[in-house]
């Protein structure tokens, strides 16, 4: 006899099955996208430096933030941040936040506060969760002997100085407390201090003295000050990177009346001339100091009968060696067609010499004339636009355009490398095309290459922001590009990942290779931008300056190898033109690279932000490059830096001897019109970093909308939706299972 098989009981166990799948499923996805338990700490108090365990689940482009609980999100740079998935599938994620990505470098970890952690959807600010957390002091960080709380106070070794004297400085303090040089007239909160740094932080212990004159925080806009001349002050000490005031001190800087008196000039000055094409300044300034005294410095001037040429700074600095100083001339620089000597002034930091010494110039060595001009075009870097146009690296930009289209109205371009948004915001990349704008319809065409200040925040929306706020190819989906204009190659590179160095991928590296090869011609130049510097190339990237900042050097030193004929610019350090090594020659490893200082504000050799605002001017002929660096801030051209590139073919000359020693009222003395030359400023001028500047308290990141609290945002509304049509396959399901069984 057959058996009949029941296939019922089969098929009630799939629909059971299906049923707890279904609803599993559903479950599932309202327990993850519901905006419950999405986020949370181990425990909502912490000891500063104890870890800070958080738990997270989100897929794609979610990220994690901390801030302080008084922070406006977004106008204000968070604190560390990440993204919960690295794959972009759905991920349960616990970490400790403070190894996290920062954007604040002056937070090397989470100081004592009140902070709140939060996770967005999607690279945005749509809100899923928050947790508020508290940071205290270490129960073994505070007092001084047993549990006595520690006397946060700021003191100084006296309270009257001579300008010059070591400002010697006692602060106690612990996290980021910090110590701040400010004049009577300033508020704290409004103005940025002289100098300052942090108690406990960067080297410096709590209770120990410190020169504040070398201090290692410095601010551009407040460079007169920086050597603290003479005037009153106040010192602050404030507490934990904000500006609430522990303690004060105030003190009198008193005028040095040895620098009040102008110096002696030089007994004599000699130039002697090495270069051997027409035009180059190559060789040796040497300078004797007048019987029975030293100045501190020099002054030099490429000059003419009536004194200083008006539209050249002074040349790089000089210092006083003892009686006999000999400065050595900035390779590859042009003499000014204009100029037919060389006049040095003594210098004592404050006050030049009435009357200076005279260098005649060899007869014939700057008698030439370019002909044949192919083109123009402007590099600059690191212009830092702000929201508000009446921020000073505002201003520079804008005097910048204004002198591009005095001078050069033509050029086939203006290239920016780097940094072009202070906080890589969209309110900033809207006041940077303001600017453009309101330069005029003539202006030549901006380009830019992207830098760290760029990609503050989650990289894939920096990123976006970037190319769509500076440019107009809307397919444009890297940070890698290039373009042909006039029929000359201009190659843009950029990291691939947020940070301060430049992160470049074995793609973009290959490409750059491919692109490098494209219709090549040996004999024309490829100009190629990138942001951060190799190290040890150009001023800024010496490895004792801390400012170069490429991942992949080997790699793309070996690319650049094979290309003598490019000429890269890289940015980044904001190193003045003054400095040693603005240009790096070629050779047999390297292409000519040139340092390119900033728009927004200048470091200089000393290590010391000063106020400045510096970019080239690129004149091309059919055999040679000339780059011309520009003092936009003042108008005129750099004296040490008006360089002439190796791809030229300037007549050799004959070396001649110096015209007829001039009479004893050239040698030494005033102008030939008796007119003394307006004493010019001994200072130098120079460039760097945010990560010395006081936080203003207005930075941004991630996005510029506003925070939907509580919302569930797109995807959890999907989920939503996909978990409710899961529970209605269930219960179909269970339905048709029931009915069957009613059946039988």
């Amino acid at each position: 006899m057959k058996i009949k098989k029941n296939r019922l009981p089969i098929k009630a166990a799939i629909s059971a099955a299906f049923v707890i799948v279904a609803c599993a499923l559903s479950i599932m996805s309202f327990s993850a996208f519901a905006g419950d338990d999405r986020l949370s700490t181990d425990k909502t108090t912490y000891e500063y430096g104890e870890p800070i365990m958080v738990s997270s689940s989100g897929e794609g482009l979610d990220w994690v933030g901390i801030y302080h609980s008084d922070d406006p999100i977004p106008d204000y740079v968070l604190i560390r941040w990440y993204y919960v998935s690295e794959s972009g599938s759905y991920t349960d994620d616990t970490r400790d936040i403070r190894q996290a990505k920062t954007n604040r470098t002056e937070y090397t970890d989470i100081p004592p506060g009140e902070y709140t952690i939060y996770l967005f959807a999607d690279d945005g600010y749509e809100l899923i969760d928050s947790v508020d957390i508290t940071v205290v002091e270490s129960s073994g960080s505070s007092g001084t002997e047993g549990d006595e709380e520690m006397q946060k106070t700021v003191k100084t070794d006296k309270t009257e100085y001579i300008e010059g004297e070591p400002i010697l400085v006692t602060a106690t303090g612990e996290g980021l407390d910090w110590v701040g040089l400010y004049l009577p007239t300033d508020t704290l909160e409004d103005d940025q201090s002289i100098r300052w740094y942090y108690v406990a932080r960067d080297g410096n212990t709590s209770g120990s003295q410190k020169d504040i004159r070398t201090a290692e925080g410095t601010n551009a806009s407040r460079a007169e000050y920086a050597d603290v001349p003479p005037g009153d002050y106040i010192i602050y000490l404030c507490e934990n990177d904000k500006w609430g005031v522990l303690d004060r001190v105030e003190i009198t800087v008193k005028e040095d009346p040895a620098l009040s008196e102008a110096p002696a000039a030089p007994q004599e000055v000699a130039y002697e001339r090495t270069a051997e094409k027409v035009g180059l300044a190559d060789g040796t300034l040497k300078i004797t100091a007048a019987d029975g005294t030293l100045p501190k410095s020099y002054v030099a001037y490429w000059a003419d009968e009536n004194g200083p040429l008006e539209d050249y700074t002074a040349f790089a600095p000089i210092n006083c060696d003892g009686k006999t100083t000999e400065y050595t001339m900035v390779k590859n620089t042009l003499i000014p067609a204009e100029a037919d000597r060389i006049i040095v002034y003594s210098g004592n930091g404050r006050t030049v010499s009435e009357d200076y010494a005279t260098a005649m110039l060899p007869s014939g060595c700057n008698d030439y004339e370019f002909t044949d001009e192919l083109y123009e075009l402007w590099v600059m870097s690191d212009i830092h636009i702000n929201r508000e146009n009446s921020h000073i690296h505002n201003q520079h930009f804008a005097q910048a355009l204004e002198q591009i289209m005095d001078i050069s109205p033509d050029s086939i371009g203006i290239f920016i490398n780097g940094d072009i948004a202070d906080h890589g915001t969209r309110e900033e990349y809207a006041a940077f095309n303001d600017l453009i704008e309101a330069a005029g319809e003539e202006l030549p065409e901006v380009f830019c290459a992207i830098g760290n200040h760029d990609l503050q925040g989650p990289y894939v929306r920096q990123l976006d922001w970037f190319l769509r706020g500076t440019n107009s190819d809307e397919d444009l989906d890297k940070p890698y590009f290039d373009r042909w204009i006039n029929g000359v190659h201009f190659i843009f590179l950029g990291s691939e990942k947020e940070g301060l160095n430049a992160e470049l991928s074995e793609e973009q590296l290959s490409w750059f290779e491919e692109t490098l090869a494209e219709d090549r011609d040996k004999d024309r130049p490829i100009y190629v931008f990138l942001h951060q510097g190799i190290i040890n190339t150009v001023a800024g990237t010496k490895d004792y300056q801390k400012w170069h900042g490429v991942n992949q050097t080997a790699q793309f030193k070996a690319i650049l190898k094979d290309y003598p004929e490019v000429i890269l610019f890289t940015g980044h350090s904001h190193w003045e033109m003054d400095s040693v090594d603005s240009m790096k020659e070629r050779d047999d490893s390297l292409p000519t690279i040139f340092n390119t200082a900033s728009v927004a504000y200048l470091w200089n050799d000393d290590s010391v932000s000063i106020e400045g605002a510096q970019g080239y001017f690129i004149t091309a002929y059919e055999d040679m490059i000339i780059v011309r660096g520009r003092d936009f801030a003042n108008g005129k051209w750099i004296s040490s830096a008006q360089f002439f590139t190796d791809y030229s073919t300037l007549p050799d000359e004959e070396p001649e001897g110096p015209e007829e020693t001039p009479s004893d009222d050239q040698t030494t003395g005033t102008s030939d019109n008796d007119q003394t030359p307006e004493a010019p400023s001994t200072s130098g001028q120079g460039g760097q970093s945010d990560v010395t500047t006081v936080p203003s308290g207005e930075s941004t990141t991630p996005s510029e909308n506003e925070p939907s609290t509580g919302s569930l945002g797109t995807g959890g509304i999907i989920a939503v939706i996909a978990g409710g049509v899961a529970i209605a396959g269930g219960v179909c399901a269970a339905v048709i299972l029931w009915i069957r069984k009613k059946k039988k």
